[in-house]
């Protein structure tokens, strides 16, 4: 549990199951679809006591349904698509969901620093529109290449966009297996999602941001 005083901000996806044994989360409204297991279900406020209270005084959380919760059951990543896979669900991944549901979330709702989302969610006004999670989330990891990140790529890109790693002495290859529907979506769909939402040059300007910005010592210097 964290300590009184300091101001929390708590993001985390609904359907991590690892934040959602182990983290910190408030009572959840009652979703069909997720498995509780043996939690019981307050029936005057149709929330879950997970336990899982103790995020500090004063604390707000932040959670949506990753991309991932939406992916096919009947996908069976093969494990020749990579070495190790550590953890199986994305929904945990910092480089490849969190940041880019926290940072979309700030976007919408002109949030420049923590302090003031804190403000405004406490407050109970935050924006959150659907479509963020359903549409804008995915194609922010692609544009922020959060999807060269991923635990589980054969599910998450389809066979198309996963690479074999390479044998000794031989070239990678492309993965034969996958789903024919990507939970994450190409650049130029993504491209299209993003400008939607946030006007011509949108997805461009995610892309710049995001590439490696090379400083010359004397530029440094100053």
């Amino acid at each position: 549990s964290f300590p009184d005083g300091p101001q929390y901000i708590h993001v985390s996806m609904r359907d991590d199951p690892i934040a959602s044994k182990f983290g910190v989360m408030e009572r959840i409204l009652y979703d069909e679809n997720w498995d509780y297991d043996d939690d019981e279900e307050d029936e005057e406020t149709g929330t879950i006591d997970l336990g899982l209270d103790g995020g500090g005084k004063n604390a707000v959380f932040l959670h949506a349904y990753s991309p991932y919760f939406y992916a096919p059951d009947t996908v069976t990543p093969a494990p020749s698509c990579y070495d190790t896979l550590p953890l199986s669900n994305d929904a945990h991944n910092l480089r490849a969901c969190l940041v880019q549901w926290l940072s979309l979330v700030m976007r919408v709702n002109g949030s420049r620093s923590f302090r003031f989302l804190y403000s405004v969610m406490a407050k109970d006004d935050l924006d959150n529109p659907f479509e963020l999670e359903d549409e804008v989330l995915p194609a922010m990891i692609r544009a922020t290449e959060g999807h060269k990140w991923l635990w589980n790529p054969a599910e998450s890109l389809g066979a198309c966009d996963v690479m074999v790693p390479a044998v000794e002495h031989e070239l990678p290859s492309f993965c034969d297996t996958g789903c024919d529907d990507p939970v994450i979506p190409d650049a130029d769909e993504a491209r299209y999602v993003l400008e939607h939402q946030f006007g011509y040059g949108g997805y461009d300007e995610i892309v710049e941001t995001m590439e490696p910005k090379v400083v010359s010592p004397d530029a440094a210097a100053t």
